[in-house]
């Protein structure tokens, strides 16, 4: 019994050691994923190398003009690549600070919109309810 007690030991203490360990390794992962932020704007300038975009600042109470780098790693939605995207189309960016730069890690163009609504006409008649 004394043996089978020793052993059930061994095994919960080094259950525990693991554990601890691939905590630990899990909070260093976290500590080096960059945060993620996202802005939208209409497009005012655009080139291979980076996006500027007008967006408002709700601490300014205003509209602004800020810029986002573009690179190889810039994943595209709704454009082939960066020179599809014209100044005037409306853009969603998610992006990562790295010093004072903000990085943009995924575009998102969307479609233009037609300005109306397809509405399908009411084709049944209600009928009076009968008590």
């Amino acid at each position: 019994m004394k043996k089978f007690t020793k052993i059930s030991l061994l095994c919960i203490l080094s259950l525990c050691f693991v554990a601890s360990f691939s905590f630990a390794q899990g909070a260093e992962d976290m500590a080096t994923e960059a945060e993620m932020y996202f802005a939208s704007g209409i497009v005012t300038e655009v080139s291979e190398a980076q996006i500027v975009i007008s967006e408002y600042d709700f601490d300014a109470g205003q509209e602004v003009k800020v810029a986002y780098q573009v690179n190889a790693q810039t994943q595209l939605e709704g454009v082939a690549a960066i020179v599809d995207i014209r100044p005037g189309d409306d853009v969603e960016i998610e992006y990562q600070l790295t010093g004072d730069q903000k990085i943009a890690t995924r575009i998102e163009k969307y479609a233009p919109e037609t300005g109306e609504e397809e509405m399908e006409p009411a084709t049944q008649e209600m009928e009076p309810v009968t008590e």
